[in-house]
């Protein structure tokens, strides 16, 4: 799980997941799963608005992209977009002040 937390209350957290998996496609239990992990999260950290997603390398079944879309999570398996923001990322010297 990744989270980043805004800091403050009016300021967006984020959360999300990523399967780099080959084999099996991101499935309802798991979104259902992912859903909650987001409920507790903001629980346990006094987290105010989060914007949820999810990139699975091997795609999503039918029934996780429309409960994604019921509870407005991103999601995404296109891998190019993942590598193309990672590189540069990794060539960008990130600022934590």
């Amino acid at each position: 799980m990744i989270f980043l937390q805004g800091r403050g209350q009016d300021e967006y957290s984020i959360v999300g997941e990523v399967k780099n998996r080959k084999t099996k496609k991101f499935s309802k239990t798991e979104a259902e799963r992912f859903l909650k992990k987001i409920g507790e999260l903001k629980e346990l950290e006094h987290v105010g608005r989060t914007v949820g997603f999810v990139f699975s390398l091997n795609g999503f079944t039918r029934e996780a992209a429309d409960f994604f879309r019921k509870h407005g999570i991103a999601w995404s398996e296109n891998d190019l977009w993942l590598g193309e923001n990672l590189n540069q990322a990794e060539s960008t010297e990130m600022n934590f002040s």
